[in-house]
């Protein structure tokens, strides 16, 4: 039998149940989680460009889902060449080297995103 120290504490067991979580709650963290790490990928000169040079042959799937969730859903829907075209056009822009857009951080400065919100 171990002996009992005064400063250590006995793990308590937490169950939580899903239907039991605020979904609200949940929403908020995950949108503060998704601003924090977009916050770090900036601060570290992270740009999209980069994260579609970085992927290699997973950029065009990547735009492909941009596209296609950005621009049938939100406003007036692309029709299949102009989706076609959108995704092509991206594709290009962001894969090629990088030139302005490493500037852009410097120009902005993060203090035009924070006060942004």
């Amino acid at each position: 039998m171990l002996p009992r120290l005064p400063h250590c504490r006995v793990p308590v067991k937490l169950e939580l149940s899903f239907s039991t979580l605020n979904f609200r709650q949940s929403a908020s963290m995950t949108r503060k989680t998704i601003f924090k790490t977009a916050m770090w990928a900036w601060d570290k000169g992270l740009t999209p460009g980069s994260v579609v040079r970085f992927v290699g042959p997973f950029g065009p799937r990547m735009i492909n889902g941009y596209v296609t969730n950005r621009f049938q859903h939100h406003g007036q829907p692309l029709t299949d060449a102009e989706a076609t075209m959108m995704k092509r056009y991206m594709y290009q822009i962001l894969a090629a080297d990088g030139s302005g857009e490493y500037a852009l951080r410097h120009l902005l400065g993060n203090h035009i995103l924070y006060t942004a919100l």
